[in-house]
């Protein structure tokens, strides 16, 4: 994103591709913010044995970047579970990361009941709340959803750490992206 934009401003292309998938005002800004300053999303305190949510893990660019945070600046141990539901993205993830003992892939959403849906593909702005007749998706593919709660809970404790045994001490929300 750095690279598309200037100053804080969104380059022609970057909010033409916003402008395609409907990006809201209030998204545009936050993607300038991002822009203006890379390192947004992961500039935050982690403790020791900090265990993080990707949610919407795309194709793990956030996931790196945040283990890469954490060996320039620490904590020494950090653990990523990602959720991805999109099976494209699923496949470019696990190339991205699968060699990371640190980061758990779970291939699904999260969302309030357990289900299928058909998502609509656009890029980054994939989505079960797109039309899959507009012009502007890609493609439609099935995704497994799984309740938040109950997949949040068959992770912990021993599921939330590498090893078991370990307890969640703090967890960054990260929005879907």
């Amino acid at each position: 994103m750095a690279e598309a934009s200037t100053g804080g401003r969104l380059s022609p292309a970057v909010l033409s591709m916003m402008e395609s998938v409907d990006y809201r005002r209030s998204m545009r800004g936050f993607l300038r913010a991002a822009g203006a300053d890379p390192d947004l999303l992961i500039d935050v305190d982690l403790p020791e044995a900090a265990v993080v949510l990707d949610i919407g893990a795309f194709r793990g660019e956030w996931a790196r970047r945040i283990l890469k945070r954490a060996v320039e600046r620490g904590p020494a141990t950090l653990h990523i579970h990602a959720f991805e539901p999109a099976p494209g993205a699923i496949d470019d993830f696990q190339a991205e990361c699968a060699d990371d003992p640190n980061v758990a892939l779970h291939p699904y959403g999260l969302a309030g009941r357990d289900r299928k849906e058909s998502m609509s593909v656009s890029g980054a702005g994939s989505s079960v709340f797109l039309d899959p007749g507009d012009p502007r998706t890609m493609g439609v593919c099935e995704i497994k959803l799984r309740d938040v709660d109950s997949a949040l809970a068959g992770l912990g404790p021993a599921g939330w750490c590498p090893g078991g045994g370990g307890r969640a001490r703090r967890v960054l929300p990260v929005p879907a992206r």
